[in-house]
């Protein structure tokens, strides 16, 4: 008869098995994002499909979001062999391809850099949820995660709210809106990574390695989502002098943000566009005070030309004696006055 002891080895056995399988395959799923992205990130014609194809992504993103919904409310399909996988790919593939539409005006640098970051940031925060201490089990305290999870969400659309309607030139709602999720998103990878390892008052079943990979891929793809941001509209690692061998069209160019410029040509970088209109807009106001400075040298030439007439014609009349001595000297000044 087995003992306690051996049944909790057993468990804990199976249970260390499922989370290895689980991190496994939610590896696998992110090499395949990095992949793809850095592929039409890097590949000028895979960028002109998705930069005049916008709308590829929009479709695909909600055909995810529809199938993962189907994924986790019919429990069936999780535990048919090869459909269970097969599903799973196919929401991953339409997620990576849903994110095509926004990397395509991202620098190589930017994709990889902000990629790393929440790659480290995700996988830091699976290992501190777990080994945490049995005694914080979030899993139990589910309801405190909620609260606190409402809170920032309250906190983000207000601030949403301020950064499109007040201040929408500023950089600082933002960092609060990204902040506020990011924490949301933190606290539940932390809770589905106690589910996942188990020992705690809710867990996942040892068959649900695919559903618990997707659930970790779709919290990574929040805090990636959230970096796109900085990636297009700041660039705080892309050289200014940085340009986009890209051929999108004008109709592309009217669905890009309204702060960021791009033509067929070149993708110019917020800050050397702003230089650019300041210069151009010194050129023309250099213009307009020249022209006015033109306007009034004339306007003094005239005048001194007028006055030097007048002084002449005055003097000419003053020297007058007779009409007979000076007829000659008054139909000289005549001829020079006209």
């Amino acid at each position: 008869m087995e003992s306690a002891y051996d049944s909790y080895i057993r468990y804990k056995n199976a249970r260390n098995v499922f989370a290895l399988k689980t991190y496994v395959i939610l590896f696998v799923w992110l090499i395949l994002a990095l992949i793809q992205w850095s592929i039409i990130c890097l590949v000028e014609e895979a960028r002109d499909v998705f930069q005049n194809h916008y709308y590829i992504s929009f479709v695909t993103f909600s055909l995810a979001v529809l199938l993962f919904g189907v994924f986790i409310f019919f429990e069936s399909l999780r535990y048919i062999n090869f459909l269970n996988f097969l599903i799973s790919f196919i929401i991953v593939e339409l997620q990576i391809i849903s994110v095509f539409a926004v990397v395509v005006y991202c620098h190589w640098t930017e994709v990889l850099s902000f990629y790393g970051m929440c790659f480290v940031l995700l996988w830091v925060f699976i290992l501190i949820g777990t080994f945490l201490p049995k005694e914080i089990d979030l899993t139990l305290d589910v309801a405190v995660l909620f609260i606190l999870g409402f809170i920032f969400l309250i906190i983000a659309v207000y601030f949403v709210m301020i950064r499109f309607v007040l201040v929408s030139d500023e950089i600082y709602p933002y960092i609060i809106i990204e902040i506020a999720i990011s924490i949301i998103i933190l606290f539940f990878v932390m809770y589905h990574a106690q589910t996942i390892i188990g020992s705690r008052f809710a867990e996942m079943r040892l068959n649900d390695a695919l559903l618990g990979s997707l659930i970790l891929f779709h919290d990574f793809l929040i805090l990636y989502w959230l970096t796109f941001y900085w990636q297009i509209l700041e660039r705080p690692i892309t050289p200014d002098s940085w340009l986009m061998t890209s051929t999108s069209t004008e109709d592309t160019m009217q669905t890009r943000h309204p702060n960021m410029r791009h033509n067929k040509e070149e993708d110019i970088h917020p800050k050397v566009e702003q230089a650019m209109h300041l210069h151009i807009k010194d050129g023309i106001m250099m213009k307009n005070m020249e022209a006015q400075v033109d306007g009034i040298l004339g306007a003094l030439v005239e005048a001194v030309t007028v006055t030097r007439k007048a002084r002449l014609l005055v003097k000419g009349t003053m020297q007058l004696n007779t009409p007979e001595k000076n007829h000659r000297k008054m139909k000289l000044l005549t001829q020079e006055l006209t």
